[in-house]
């Protein structure tokens, strides 16, 4: 299951290890494709190396709430290592097309053909 509810610290660092494996992209990548979900805003992953605690905690606090944080983390960070740079989906961009293709391997298609 990759819809898990990051609603704590260990969750965080489990959907993180699920972004990267599933995408094979590395764990800074990982993490900023997860709080850019969270955020719903892109992220740079070179800030995002080695977040801290209480960094963590916050990010936890905003994604405990919302449903769906994975699956677009996943679709972000696929979208992000394979489309052309200069046509990359925002995050809410992103969210439109997982609502309307619910197969996560189709959506992340979808958007990388755009």
């Amino acid at each position: 299951m990759i819809d898990l509810r990051v609603s704590n610290e260990k969750l965080f660092w489990r959907a993180t290890d699920l972004v990267s494996r599933l995408t094979g992209v590395e764990t800074p990548a990982a993490v900023a494709a997860l709080i850019s979900a969270i955020q719903g805003a892109t992220v740079d992953d070179s800030v995002c190396l080695e977040p801290d605690a209480n960094t963590v905690k916050s990010y936890v606090a905003l994604a405990a709430p919302q449903a769906g944080v994975v699956p677009l983390a996943i679709a972000i960070a696929a979208v992000t290592a394979f489309a052309d740079s200069a046509k990359l989906p925002t995050p809410a961009e992103l969210r439109a097309v997982l609502a309307a293709e619910p197969v996560l391997r189709r959506a992340i298609d979808a958007a990388i053909s755009h």
